[in-house]
């Protein structure tokens, strides 16, 4: 329940003023919905103080009153966000444990041989066998040969995935696709994961999740 301002004009004596105030309901004025302070003062002038919160309601308890709320919602809209952060991750991680993996929806219809890159204003093809690597860099995509050169693609690392050969790559992670012939070695990492190494340096650490781990063990072994 709250009282606005024009109250006033419509008990301009005190003693009608007060007989309003009694009249209101007692569970209203004692969680503080006058939120108009003339009316609190007026309330006040006219003797019926004792309604207000206690004994008294002078102005500090008022304001004591405002900071509280204003805390009290502070908190609230924090607890929200938190909630809103943790549903969020929640969603994210169910996604990334059930989504599809494209790498296995593709249709094939036989492994690619070679892929077309274009550089220095010319187009030209790599074949597969001098791909070690392709990965994804600045949402772009490219691959990087044994002798080190880096070509970008014009297609997505999805696409590739596809098109490669299924005994000679694997998609390791999101953001790269590896040869078999590229493989210096294999250990063990925290958290049940796996740290390939290759032959020639990555931009990053090449790690396989615990779930993909037994898949990648029996590609390798399967030669």
């Amino acid at each position: 329940m709250k009282l606005k301002s024009n109250i006033i004009d419509q008990y301009p004596n005190m003693e009608d003023l007060k007989v309003f105030a009694e009249d209101l309901p007692g569970l209203a004025i004692m969680n503080n919905q006058l939120t108009d302070v003339r009316v609190m003062e007026s309330l006040k002038i006219a003797g019926v103080s004792s309604l207000l919160t206690g004994a008294s309601y002078g102005d500090h308890s008022f304001e004591e009153y405002r900071r509280k709320r204003s805390n009290n919602m502070l908190h609230f809209y924090d607890h929200i966000r938190e909630a809103i952060k943790k549903i969020e991750a929640l969603e994210a991680l169910i996604q990334e444990k059930v989504a599809p993996d494209p790498y296995l929806q593709c249709s094939r219809q036989g492994p690619k041989t070679s892929y077309m890159v274009f550089r220095n204003q010319k187009y030209t093809t790599i074949k597969t066998e001098n791909i070690a690597f392709f990965y994804i860099k600045n949402n772009y995509t490219f691959l990087t040969c044994f002798d080190k050169q880096e070509y970008m693609l014009n297609q997505s690392l999805d696409q590739i995935a596809c098109t490669a050969s299924p005994s000679d790559f694997f998609r390791v992670n999101r953001q790269y696709l590896i040869n078999f012939s590229a493989i210096k070695e294999v250990e063990h990492y925290m958290a049940r994961k796996l740290h390939v190494k290759l032959i020639i340096d990555t931009p990053d650490k090449l790690l396989i999740n615990k779930e993909k781990t037994h898949n990648f063990l029996d590609w390798m072994d399967a030669r």
